[in-house]
């Protein structure tokens, strides 16, 4: 072993493909309204604006349990039409039964949970929803803990969030590995928090600018590189 005694991962985008879901569920929603749209470009505004609510939430101006309704309610604003409460029923309808679960991931967490502690954060201002999006992907039963943001007052990347972790499993952080897709929240984080890093990159190989101690491209090297470290 090479001195990681606990693994601990981010969700989305990590392990599952939110931007698949996500993009099933507007995709399902544009095509429910009452007038034709093109759904690539509702899915294109409807991106935009979740950018721009993120950005206000960092600066403080916005309450981040509107998230849902921010967004939609000013994706449909964009086509002309008027804002129904059944519109975020039918996104989310669809959004939270779609589980697009990376091929060998599932796999994966099986064979680590035998070796080493395995805990999940994730970046969620909304808790009970994304509490029944893990479980319902059926991974939450290989972490042996898993703190949603919202829950703790911290949100990545404060080292707060990540030393809630380390803290409950009584480990350094540098006896710690974090894995996640982005380099603010998930490696910036981590290395703040003092903890090893992982950063997962899925899609094609490229470039990656990255201050991860490890770089893996799928779920395939990623495992490869846990076999290396934890042995399992």
């Amino acid at each position: 072993m090479h001195g990681i005694r606990a693994v601990f991962f981010d969700y989305d985008n990590t392990l599952v493909d939110y931007v698949q879901a996500d993009t099933l569920a507007l995709s399902t929603l544009a095509e429910s309204l009452p007038l034709a749209v093109d759904c690539q470009e509702f899915v294109n505004k409807a991106v935009a604006h979740i950018m721009a609510f993120h950005s206000l939430w960092e600066q403080g101006e916005i309450n981040p349990l509107e998230m849902h309704y921010y967004r939609l309610a000013n994706t449909i604003k964009d086509f002309g039409l008027p804002w129904h409460s059944k519109y975020l029923e039918t996104y989310l309808a669809c959004f939270l039964k779609s589980h697009f679960v990376f091929p060998g991931a599932e796999e994966l967490l099986a064979s680590l949970s035998k070796t080493v502690k395995l805990g999940l954060i994730s970046n969620s201002y909304l808790i009970e929803e994304q509490k029944l999006r893990i479980e319902g992907s059926g991974l939450g039963k290989y972490f042996a803990d898993i703190v949603i943001s919202a829950e703790t007052g911290f949100y990545k990347p404060a080292p707060e969030i990540f030393l809630v972790l380390v803290e409950k499993h009584g480990l350094p952080p540098g006896q710690c590995l974090f894995v996640g897709d982005s380099e603010k929240h998930d490696i910036q984080g981590a290395k703040g928090a003092g903890l090893k890093s992982a950063k997962i990159v899925h899609g094609r190989k490229r470039d990656i600018k990255t201050e991860a101690d490890y770089l893996c491209f799928g779920i395939p090297e990623l495992s490869q590189l846990l076999a290396t470290l934890v042995g399992y």
